[in-house]
């Protein structure tokens, strides 16, 4: 995927030392960056005047059995298990144990 933006106007101004700027965005499924680069008095500034995070976060608990071999899948120790899922890649699996 190519993402690219035309600058060209803005480089013509900085050759030409005339006051300039121009508005830019970046974004991804999860995160949306904006902001504006501006030329003034022989000064380039690149401003972020947005940034957004989006995500959603599943979590799903459940029960299993320690997976050893077949005595232990039927009649083993049940173990708590929870699973956090993120739209944006990230994913962790807890087991929690239960303390005496």
């Amino acid at each position: 995927m190519s993402r690219t933006t035309d600058v060209s106007n803005l480089v013509e101004d900085i050759r030409k030392n005339v006051t300039s700027s121009s508005k830019w965005k970046d974004s991804t499924e999860c995160l949306v960056v904006e902001g504006d680069v501006t030329y003034k008095d022989d000064s380039l500034s690149v401003n972020v005047n947005k940034r957004k995070f989006d995500n959603t976060i599943l979590i799903t608990g459940y029960w299993e059995r320690n997976q050893r071999n077949l005595w232990t899948r039927i009649f083993g120790r049940k173990i708590a298990t929870a699973k956090a899922t993120s739209k944006c890649g990230e994913s962790e699996t807890i087991i929690i144990d239960k303390k005496k």
